[in-house]
C-alpha cells in the first residue's frame, strides 16, 4: 500500500511499524534508510513523539510542542 501511495501521491507520509530493527529491515529489502521506522514494541508516548516527528514539515519551520 505504501508503494502505491509513493507512486500516486508522494507527498503521503508513511510510518512503518515492525518487529524487525532498522537495519534488519533495511537488509531485506522492506524498507529503505529515509523510510520512518518504529520497532515494536512501543510505548504510546513513543508513538506519539513518532507520530510528531514524521508529521514535522519538511521546510525546518519550527513546530510548538
Amino acid at each position: 500500500m505504501a508503494a502505491e501511495l509513493a507512486r500516486t501521491r508522494p507527498d503521503t507520509k508513511v510510518l512503518y511499524l515492525s518487529g524487525f530493527t532498522r537495519s534488519v529491515a533495511i537488509q531485506r529489502g522492506i524498507m529503505d534508510a529515509s523510510m520512518a521506522l518504529l520497532p515494536k514494541p512501543f510505548s504510546r508516548d513513543a508513538l506519539a513523539k513518532t507520530i510528531r516527528d514524521v508529521l514535522k514539515p519538511n521546510d525546518h519551520t519550527p513546530t510548538e510542542d
